[in-house]
């Protein structure tokens, strides 16, 4: 099962892959004059945002995002005491 944060990336990496491919498709096939680089980066940064998002998500397990981090147990923190 996953984790809502974890659900929350893949659907707002997924809409800004999306738009970034939207916007590189209307720039490329319905804009007949040419185009100062400026308005390319618009589409083009908003698709690599998504596509980082997405390969930031694919790294982490399902599991490590739900669950708290437990510390081995023979160490102990700072400031606790030997028994």
């Amino acid at each position: 099962m996953i984790g809502p944060r974890k659900a929350i990336s893949i659907v707002l990496g997924v809409a800004l892959v999306g738009a970034g491919l939207l916007g590189f498709g209307y720039m490329q096939f319905h804009v007949i004059e040419p185009v100062s680089i400026k308005l390319w980066l618009i589409p083009i940064t908003i698709l690599a945002a998504g596509a980082a998002i997405l390969w930031e998500i694919s790294k982490i397990p399902s599991e490590t995002i739900s669950l708290s981090v437990r510390r081995p147990s023979g160490r102990r923190q700072a400031g606790e005491k030997g028994r």
